[in-house]
């Protein structure tokens, strides 16, 4: 697959990259069909914010669903999901008190 990359302010790459696989049974994996841009990302193009060479670049997106680890209950093959900037488990200590 591939991936918009940071090498460093001012440059990025498309690299093409391993396709993601389920590791944990509590996993989903989606396909974006349209991805935002965060004024997070801006801040790591401009170099205004730490960005270590070799990660991607984008983490806002509208997705399908075309994977689910085992114990994923709540969503199913082919289900559209908006795909927070916030990393949540959602069951966490942290994620239930919001």
């Amino acid at each position: 697959m591939r991936q918009l990359t940071f090498i460093k302010p001012g440059k990025l790459e498309w690299w093409d990259v391993p396709e993601s696989k389920i590791r944990r049974p509590g996993e989903a994996i989606v396909r974006s069909i349209v991805v935002g841009r965060c004024d997070l990302d801006t801040g790591y193009v401009r170099g205004l914010a730490p960005l270590a060479t070799g990660n991607a670049i984008g983490h806002e997106c509208i997705a399908e669903v075309v994977d689910l680890g085992d114990e994923v209950t709540a969503f199913k093959l082919g289900d559209r999901v908006v795909v927070s900037h916030q990393i949540c488990c959602g069951t966490c200590s942290f994620a239930v008190a919001g």
